[in-house]
């Protein structure tokens, strides 16, 4: 929820589609193996 809540804010900021995928990208890198 707060990593959506971040792509949200840097959305309405201005950020761009390739910036906001690397926050993505990241984030579900970093979670653990089901």
């Amino acid at each position: 929820m707060t990593v959506a809540n971040g792509i949200a804010v840097q959305a309405a900021g201005g950020a761009t589609r390739d910036e906001l995928q690397r926050v993505a990208d990241m984030a579900l890198r970093s979670r653990p193996p089901a």
